[in-house]
């Protein structure tokens, strides 16, 4: 009797942990970094409230959320540093733990070079740092030093 609980409990514990696994590549949350400092200017007023979050498990790939964004629009930029990209992602959603997430099936976002964007923005994207430039707010984005 004790061996056939063992094997279910084994093999509920198994289910549950594939599960939570598959929920963790599916939607990884949004862990903090500490990698980069942020300011930002709005309306000609600076702020240094900006958090830098990181997917876990991308590692190129960072998310930048403002706070004091003007336009809710520009609340988050997403970063990818492989690819030199600065766009508007879709919005973080809060995952079950708290924190966080995006979801990985969908797309990074509109980038903010294109021209779909209700502003013209300046991009340069850098390993070191990143500049954005538009009429409605300036982003710096610089790499702490020995990160």
């Amino acid at each position: 009797m004790k061996r056939k609980w063992r094997i279910i409990l084994g093999c509920v514990g198994l289910i549950l942990a594939s599960i939570f696994v598959g929920l963790l590549w599916f939607a990884p949350p949004l862990l903090r970094s500490s990698n980069y400092t942020v300011s930002y200017v709005v309306d000609g007023l600076e702020f240094d409230d900006a958090e830098v979050f990181k997917p876990l498990g991308i590692s190129s790939r960072y998310y930048v959320r403002f706070p004091s964004a003007k336009n809710r629009f520009y609340r988050w930029i997403g970063i990818d540093f492989e690819r030199g990209i600065a766009a508007i992602p879709l919005f973080p959603v809060k995952c079950p733990c708290g924190s966080p997430c995006i979801h990985r099936d969908q797309a990074f976002g509109i980038h903010l070079t294109s021209g779909k964007m209700e502003s013209d923005w300046r991009v340069s994207v850098t390993r070191e740092n990143v500049n954005l430039i538009s009429s409605e707010m300036s982003v710096t984005i610089i790499r702490r030093a020995g990160q």
